[in-house]
């Protein structure tokens, strides 16, 4: 909860410290005088800052500054307001899965360079995260970089399992009510799944991609698509 409200004119100069932070591309030298100026505005409001410190941690992390990040939005995730603590804890996900990657090349197998320490980190913070706000403003995000983590650290079976159960529902509400949302949200996942399982299944994949594209366009054969579809079931089935 807030412990105070912010003054209308500290809001309207958090407001312009966010957009100069995006202006002049997290450039530090020239931001962090002016958001010091800000902090010593009013040290009393707790609330202005933490959204000043929020400041400081996303250059942080958009400067590739991540061990600093993380220390700070560990702090924050801790704090009194509420959008802050759950964004925080967010952002140490992000930060703890790019610090994993940093030796990874993005083509090679990720598990033979990535960081497993920091995986596992972020897959903590996934955890605690979910348990804290299962209905967060980033649930689903958070459940989609668990995907990502295990993807990383080579766990095939876990990610097929989460990737699979989430790629079926689609699939069932796609054909249940041919939508393009729908559709899209099928594809979605399907191009998540192909991109994290073997490179053996490309052309069954690609194939049924291509078909469920079709289904929602469709004006006549659909039975016909819906067939097809159903005929590359055994390249969802033999990796989940």
């Amino acid at each position: 909860m807030l412990a105070a409200p912010i003054p209308d004119e500290l809001v309207v100069d958090l407001m312009h410290a966010r957009d100069q932070l995006r202006g002049r591309g997290c450039r530090s030298g020239e931001y962090l005088p002016a958001l010091s100026e800000f902090e010593q505005r009013d040290p009393d409001n707790a609330i202005a800052l933490e959204y000043a410190h929020y400041l400081r941690a996303a250059m942080s992390f958009y400067e590739a500054d991540y061990e600093t990040a993380l220390k700070q939005f560990d702090a924050l995730s801790g704090g009194q307001d509420d959008w802050l603590a759950e964004t925080a804890l967010y952002m140490k996900v992000r930060v703890n899965l790019v610090m994993s990657q940093r030796d990874w090349d993005g083509y090679s197998p990720p598990a033979e360079t990535v960081d497993n320490a920091m995986v596992e980190a972020a897959r903590f913070a996934i955890d605690e995260y979910l348990e804290t706000y299962p209905a967060g403003r980033y649930a689903d995000s958070a459940r989609g970089l668990l995907r990502r983590a295990a993807y990383l650290r080579g766990d095939g079976e876990s990610l097929n399992a989460m990737v699979g159960e989430k790629l079926y529902a689609a699939e069932a509400r796609l054909l249940a009510d041919k939508t393009y949302e729908n559709s899209e949200a099928f594809v979605a996942l399907f191009n998540e799944w192909r991109r994290f399982t073997d490179r053996q299944v490309d052309y069954e994949a690609a194939a049924a991609l291509t078909i469920t594209h079709d289904l929602v366009h469709a004006t006549d054969n659909f039975d016909q698509r819906l067939e097809q579809l159903r005929a590359h079931r055994t390249a969802f089935e033999r990796h989940n």
